[in-house]
């Protein structure tokens, strides 16, 4: 698997390649297609389409995902490393979500399993989390 450095330009490549080895999702699953968007103030940007057949992970924006996170990069390594929980990121204004975040809920399962696609590119960094 191809590694890169957490918010390098080859950062979005990175999680397409673990994403196109992680199994598709049976239908009914969800609500999919579901587009999330990811901004790095001062980084890169990219995109995540999740749908039953197949996960894609694009760079740059799009221009309405169903749910979109803003932050800067040094508190997008913080959630990263696990040094800092999400929701306390957006209860501290650290981190804002758009779109419709009600849709994250109804796919928990599906973001749950994604989870594996973050510790598959983890892994291929030699980190151990």
């Amino acid at each position: 698997m191809t590694t890169a450095a957490h918010l390098s330009p080859e950062w979005p490549a990175a999680l397409n390649e673990a994403a196109a080895l992680h199994p598709g999702f049976s239908a009914g699953v969800g609500d999919l297609p579901v587009t999330i968007g990811y901004l790095i103030t001062d980084g890169p940007s990219w995109y995540m389409v999740i749908g039953t057949d197949r996960i894609r992970v694009l760079p740059g924006s799009v221009s309405s995902p169903d749910v979109s996170f803003s932050t800067d990069a040094a508190t997008a390594t913080e959630i990263y490393e696990g040094r800092i929980d999400p929701l306390r990121a957006v209860v501290d204004g650290a981190l804002e979500i758009g779109g419709d975040p009600r849709l994250l809920m109804a796919n928990r399962d599906v973001l749950e399993a994604m989870g594996d696609l973050f510790a598959a590119v983890r892994k291929g960094l030699g980190e151990s989390r």
